[in-house]
């Protein structure tokens, strides 16, 4: 147990030393080890004692007493080496994840290249100060030769940078350093027509159609869609509005919800096809507005991920129709939407793209796709 201790009495962080050998004091960290020179060269009581004053004014002001003695360490002392900051960097996910922050899946990603054998294992050893672009190549190229894609060995570079961007904010290290971009075929994602789409929603009973109005006609993420409250709803409105400010951080009907992927919220027009089904099904008397707009009929929760997949497939299927939830719903609305309207900035803020490249993707576009934007819109 610890023991609890009066204001005023806690006991001061570290201790100057002398040296057991040569000239000279060193400074006692534990349990972070110990300071025994400044810049390489070693150091008088005064020297030692300003410089113990200096870190404990840092510690005294909020910083962690880790990240305050680890510039004078040695590089590769334990607290420096990049497996145990990287190990330090997924507790912090960890907590986001239980706080409705964060994607579990996405943080199990980071988890996973940490593992005996991972990736992350290349660096056993190296310190965080030492991490450039040489390094980075040269991890990049090892993880080519163990048989990684380049899309791996993106994505795992990627965690990497996200983790070095954690260490620079927390000001472990000064900067981030360039990274080696390995080249990805790009993914051409499938775009169904108007009249595809319309099929598949004619092959969903009419009482689960909602979620899937939203996702055709709005281009909102199966996350987001899973999330909308009665709250977000505002009818009355002229347009009606739907808020878009959260998602589900995870797979399933009690996921945690929290912020979108973007972190910010959305005011949009709510399309007429959408409009009309919500003013047919919501209950006449509206419930808490916190309550779930979307719920499965036959378990009166909000929908599971793979449910919501599983019936989008199994209606494409029945309609001829081969296409995927994602790519049948949010990318043919994101391709339809940049060719309809040409203002990519609007299609960027409307969708809820941070870097504008994700927009820019859809702007390939197949003839036919191009030109079913013109045609009109059947209505169910």
């Amino acid at each position: 147990m610890l023991a609890v201790l009066m204001p005023g009495k806690q006991p001061q962080f570290g201790k100057v030393r002398p040296r057991e050998r040569g000239e000279g004091f060193r400074i006692d960290v534990r349990p972070y080890g110990w300071i025994g020179t400044l810049a390489g060269s070693p150091m008088s009581r005064e020297l030692a004692e300003e410089l113990l004053k200096s870190i404990r004014v840092e510690i005294a002001r909020g910083k962690p007493p880790l990240d305050a003695v680890a510039p004078y360490l040695s590089i590769r002392a334990k607290p420096n080496l990049v497996t145990e900051r990287y190990a330090d960097w997924l507790a912090v996910k960890r907590q986001q994840v239980e706080a409705g922050e964060r994607s579990p899946r996405t943080v199990q990603e980071y988890e996973r290249y940490a593992r005996p054998s991972g990736e992350v294992e290349w660096w056993e050893g190296r310190g965080i100060q030492e991490v450039d672009f040489a390094l980075l190549e040269d991890w990049d190229l090892w993880m080519a030769d163990q048989g990684k894609s380049a899309k791996t060995r993106r994505n795992v570079l990627g965690a990497f940078r996200s983790f070095l961007g954690w260490l620079r904010k927390r000001k472990a290290i000064q900067s981030v350093p360039e990274f080696p971009a390995p080249r990805v075929p790009e993914h051409q994602p499938k775009i169904i027509t108007l009249a595809e789409q319309e099929a598949v929603l004619a092959e969903i009973p009419e009482d689960e159609r909602g979620p899937y109005l939203v996702a055709v006609f709005m281009g909102l993420r199966p996350g987001e869609i899973r999330a909308l409250t009665f709250g977000d709803v505002l009818l009355d409105q002229d347009p009606p509005i739907l808020v878009v400010s959260k998602a589900m951080k995870g797979l399933g009907a009690d996921a945690p919800i929290a912020g979108t992927k973007t972190g910010y919220a959305r005011r949009l027009p709510i399309a007429p096809e959408v409009v009309r089904w919500l003013r047919t099904h919501l209950p006449e008397s509206i419930p808490d507005a916190a309550a779930p707009l979307f719920t499965n009929p036959r378990t009166g929760k909000r929908w599971r991920h793979w449910v919501l997949r599983e019936i989008w497939v199994g209606a494409a299927g029945r309609a001829g129709v081969d296409v995927g939830l994602y790519e049948g719903t949010k990318h043919a609305f994101a391709t339809a939407a940049l060719h309809r309207t040409g203002n990519e900035r609007a299609v960027q803020e409307y969708l809820g793209h941070r870097d504008p490249r994700s927009t820019r993707r859809y702007a390939k576009l197949a003839d036919e796709a191009l030109a079913d934007v013109v045609r009109p819109r059947t209505v169910h």
